[in-house]
């Protein structure tokens, strides 16, 4: 890639950020702090909508402009040949042309059980969060006070801190599973 197509790339990369963490600023900052008050005079499945943006909207927005940064990602990357099927030999991962040959090489059923394996994983953790932070945190959050956990009652703390461990932890696990999935496939950076 020529110095001046590296510097365009980086230049659309950076403003696609700059608009996406401005999105999440205003979600999490202004409707979750800022505009909370107004927000609250609308509810949302029984609780106000500022309490709801505060304690989890911001998040899932959060996790909703990841995807939408991923899929951004692999078309600009595309467009500057740069992507993984772009056939350009440019290395897209780790530099290594040999990395980029093993990847580009790859049998279609492979990296299709591969991708599988991928969304399988990622929609039992996304379910788990769902159920954790808007079902624990919201929806059965009265019956969950009665239980307390610390002095504070547990809905209340899977409101507040439950749903953010909980899925600060689900992003180690795919960590971890998604290395053990690259090695099954042979798809790891090394």
């Amino acid at each position: 890639m020529t110095p001046g197509k590296r510097a365009e790339y980086w230049s659309a990369n950076l403003r696609l950020l700059a608009i996406l963490l401005t999105i999440w600023f205003v979600v999490s900052f202004g409707f979750g702090i800022l505009l909370v008050e107004p927000l609250n005079t609308i509810m949302l499945g029984g609780y106000p909508l500022g309490f709801w943006f505060a304690q989890q909207g911001s998040i899932y927005i959060f996790v909703v402009l990841i995807f939408f940064y991923a899929v951004s990602m692999n078309k600009l990357d595309n467009k500057f040949d740069v992507g993984e099927d772009s056939g350009s030999g440019t290395p897209y991962q780790s530099g290594s042309q040999l990395a980029h040959a093993e990847h580009a090489h790859a049998q279609p059923s492979k990296a299709a059980q591969y991708w599988s394996e991928n969304l399988r994983l990622l929609a039992i953790l996304l379910t788990i969060w769902f159920v954790v932070s808007f079902g624990f945190g919201i929806l059965l959050v009265e019956p969950l006070n009665a239980v307390m956990l610390g002095g504070y009652p547990l809905g209340f703390w899977f409101a507040q801190q439950g749903s953010i461990y909980i899925f600060v932890a689900l992003i180690f696990f795919y960590a971890i599973s998604m290395n053990k999935l690259d090695k099954k496939y042979d798809f790891g950076e090394e």
